[in-house]
């Protein structure tokens, strides 16, 4: 005699948070080079549909990934700019290496130039890449895989992206410190050691006009509330308040 029993009830659809979905969303579309304004126009839309019917986000609209590629294809040329952010920052605090190291080696007057030789220039491209380029890749693919799976269970984050992005840090750092005592390409004198400070002090919040990174996690404000300046943000960057 078969079983007519029943079976488990299948499960329910996962829902995820309005508010989630518009995050990753506007992540999205950051990431794609849409202007800010538009962009919380559009999680706007989202959120007020969502509110409205109850419906699930990614039932309505599909992936994030997919939704913000209908508004705004990806543009190369747009995450390269913000690739430029990274390398912006990481040039800001080579300076500031620069004028303070050279002023530990060679005391004296803010006046005197920064010397720059192998081991320098060395250091500029290792902070570049390390703190430019290496992270804004890795976090750039980390966001499309968060949009492409949002609420199937799947990680957000994959840890080979971390563990790839440790070995490329740790490999840069091993031929940095190989090739700085093999290679002299001799010694120039650059610019003044107070003109250097300066210009990685200012370098660091002048980035933070060029937008948003992959990854910031931050939510659009409602449409109608101005955003705020760019200074405002570099304030709050530097308060540790985001």
């Amino acid at each position: 005699m078969s079983d007519t029993s029943p079976g488990p009830a299948p499960m329910p659809p996962l829902r995820l948070p309005d508010s989630d979905y518009g995050s990753v969303l506007a992540d999205q579309l950051r990431l794609n080079g849409m202007p800010e304004a538009k962009v919380r126009e559009v999680v706007a839309e989202v959120e007020d549909h969502v509110a409205t019917t109850g419906q699930d986000p990614v039932e309505a609209f599909g992936q994030p990934v997919d939704y913000a590629a209908q508004w705004q294809p990806f543009s190369w040329r747009h995450g390269l700019t913000q690739m430029a952010v990274g390398i912006g920052v990481a040039a800001a605090g080579g300076s500031v290496f620069a004028a303070v190291f050279t002023g530990v080696l060679e005391p004296g007057p803010w006046t005197n130039p920064v010397l720059l030789n192998s081991t320098t220039l060395l250091l500029f491209g290792l902070l570049a890449l390390n703190l430019g380029v290496i992270p804004w890749t890795l976090m750039a693919l980390a966001v499309r895989r968060e949009g492409r799976w949002l609420g199937t269970g799947r990680p957000k984050y994959d840890w080979t992206l971390r563990l790839g992005g440790g070995v490329l840090a740790g490999v840069g750092f091993g031929l940095f410190v190989w090739w700085a005592g093999s290679w002299d390409v001799g010694s120039v004198h650059g610019p003044p050691r107070w003109l250097t400070l300066v210009a990685g002090l200012l370098l660091a919040p002048l980035a933070l006009r060029l937008g948003p990174k992959p990854g910031d996690r931050r939510r659009p404000s409602p449409p109608g509330i101005p955003p705020q300046p760019w200074w405002r943000q570099a304030w709050r960057a530097l308060r540790g308040r985001g």
